[in-house]
C-alpha cells in the first residue's frame, strides 16, 4: 500500500533559506510542501489550521522564535519539527535528548537527508508529539520573569498571560493557575515557579499560594500572627506568619 506523503510546513523568514529547503525537499520521496512562512505568526496560523507532520522551522526569527511558535499554537499533539538554525551542535544538545531533529545552516545536503528519515521513522512510529512536548514543558521552565506560563485544561494546552493570573496554588509537582473564573494546571512546583516570577508584581504568602499583588483588595490580621487578604473579585486567602512580612510594608497598619 502507497503511503500518504509526509506533510511539511518550512517556516524561516529568510527567502533564499526557504527555497534552499524546499528545493531539497523535492529531491527526496515521501514529502510535499504544504506551505511556507516568514514569521512566526504566520506559523502558528498553519500549525493551528493545517494538517501538517512535519515543521522545518527557523529558531531566530523576528516576533516570535521557533521556541515561541511552539509554545504560543497551543495544540494538544504537535507536529514532529527539525530545528533549522545557525547555532552549533553544541547549544542544541537538548534536543537530541529527547530525539528531535536539527540541522544547522548551511544546510549540508547528507545532514539534512539522515534529518529526513529520522522524521519518517519517527512519524510512523507516532513518536513526535510526547517528545516534543517534554521539550516544550522543560523550555517553558527554563525561563526567569516569563511573560506567560503552560498550562493544561479540558486536554488543551494554553498559554496564560502573567499579567491575567489572579492567584497561585500548590498541588505536589504542578500549580494551579486561578485566572478570572477559569483554573489551569502548570507542570512545575509552586517553589520553582516562585523563583521565576517576578518579585514586584507576585508575591509568596503562604507555602501553598502565591498571589499577584495587582489582585490583591486588602489584608487584615487575623491572630496568632496570621493575617488574611481579599482579592478584588472577593476570594480569601490566608497569609501565614512566615510569609506575613512580605506584605507588611504593603498594607501597613
Amino acid at each position: 500500500m502507497t503511503r500518504a506523503p509526509i506533510r511539511v510546513l518550512v517556516v524561516d523568514d529568510e527567502p533564499l533559506a526557504r527555497r534552499g529547503l524546499i528545493r531539497m525537499l523535492q529531491d527526496h520521496d515521501g514529502f510535499e510542501v504544504i506551505g511556507e512562512c516568514s514569521n512566526g505568526g504566520d506559523a502558528i496560523n498553519a500549525i493551528r489550521n493545517e494538517n501538517i507532520d512535519l515543521i522545518l522551522l527557523d529558531v531566530e526569527m523576528p516576533e516570535h522564535n521557533g521556541f515561541e511558535v511552539l509554545q504560543l499554537a497551543g495544540m494538544a499533539s504537535l507536529p514532529l519539527v527539525i530545528f533549522v538554525t545557525a547555532f552549533d551542535r553544541y547549544a542544541l544538545k537538548a534536543f537530541d535528548a529527547h530525539a528531535l531533529d536539527y540541522v544547522v545552516k548551511p544546510v549540508d545536503p547528507d545532514r539534512f537527508h539522515q534529518a529526513l528519515e529520522r522524521a519518517k521513522v519517527a512519524i510512523q512510529n507516532k513518536e513526535a508529539g510526547s517528545r516534543l512536548q517534554t521539550l516544550i514543558d522543560e523550555l517553558d521552565q527554563s525561563h526567569p520573569n516569563p511573560k506567560c506560563i503552560l498550562t493544561r485544561a479540558g486536554g488543551l494546552t494554553s498559554l496564560i498571560p502573567v499579567e491575567e493570573i489572579d492567584w497561585l496554588q500548590a498541588a505536589d509537582n504542578y500549580v494551579r493557575v486561578h485566572a478570572g473564573n477559569q483554573v489551569f494546571l502548570h507542570r512545575e512546583t509552586l517553589s520553582r515557579l516562585a523563583d521565576r516570577l517576578h518579585s514586584n508584581r507576585f508575591v509568596r504568602i503562604h507555602r501553598s499560594h502565591i498571589v499577584n499583588l495587582d489582585r490583591v483588595h486588602q489584608m487584615r490580621l487575623i491572630g496568632r500572627g496570621d493575617a488574611e487578604i481579599q482579592l478584588l473579585d472577593g476570594t480569601k486567602l490566608t497569609v501565614s506568619r512566615r510569609f506575613r512580612k512580605n506584605l507588611e510594608d504593603l498594607f501597613p497598619r
